[in-house]
């Protein structure tokens, strides 16, 4: 178990109002950094839910059967995706033949399909696998989880302002000379 030194509110705190980019790397523990700082997100679905997985099951005891269900969950996720982009091959297709009986039909099966692999609920069927206390963890987990996306939102905003910033500056001192 990672030591939480400063609680996930504070975090955000911290970071809303400017102060945790002076923070060092030993007042904030890794596990709370923002992701900015770790990595950038996931570029595919699988590299997402390895990631997804470590994140939200962290300090959580699985047994076999919950590791065993919420693997399956989550390798129907990807076949899901996978038969959704088949689907919207399909779709395009009738779609440049023309064929607009088939395209209402396939956009419709996209719409179901859709929910079939969009995380938020793949993690809400996952959460009902656990016990009560592991549902704790999960739970604390999922908003460090949310926490660090802020983190990296505003972390992007940041360096998008300070990157004009400096670009006016450099405008600004050019324009002088």
């Amino acid at each position: 178990m990672r030591p939480r030194h400063i609680l996930p509110s504070v975090i955000v705190l911290l970071i809303f109002s400017g102060l945790a980019s002076a923070a060092d790397e030993n007042t904030i523990s890794p596990s709370l950094a923002p992701t900015a700082v770790q990595g950038d997100e996931p570029a595919t679905p699988e590299e997402y839910w390895k990631q997804t997985k470590t994140d939200v099951f962290e300090d959580i005891e699985l047994t076999p059967a919950q590791t065993s269900a919420i693997d399956r969950m989550i390798a129907e996720a990807g076949s899901a995706r996978a038969n959704y982009a088949d689907t919207e091959a399909r779709l395009d297709t009738a779609r440049k033949e023309g064929n607009a009986k088939v395209a209402g039909e396939l956009s419709e099966q996209l719409i179901q399909l859709r929910d079939t692999f969009r995380p938020t609920g793949r993690l809400l069927e996952m959460r009902e696998l656990l016990s009560d206390e592991q549902r704790e963890i999960f739970n604390r987990n999922m908003r460090l989880r949310d926490d660090r996306k802020l983190a990296k939102r505003w972390a992007k905003r940041q360096a998008a302002k300070q990157k004009v910033e400096n670009s006016q500056k450099l405008s600004t001192e050019r324009h002088r000379e």
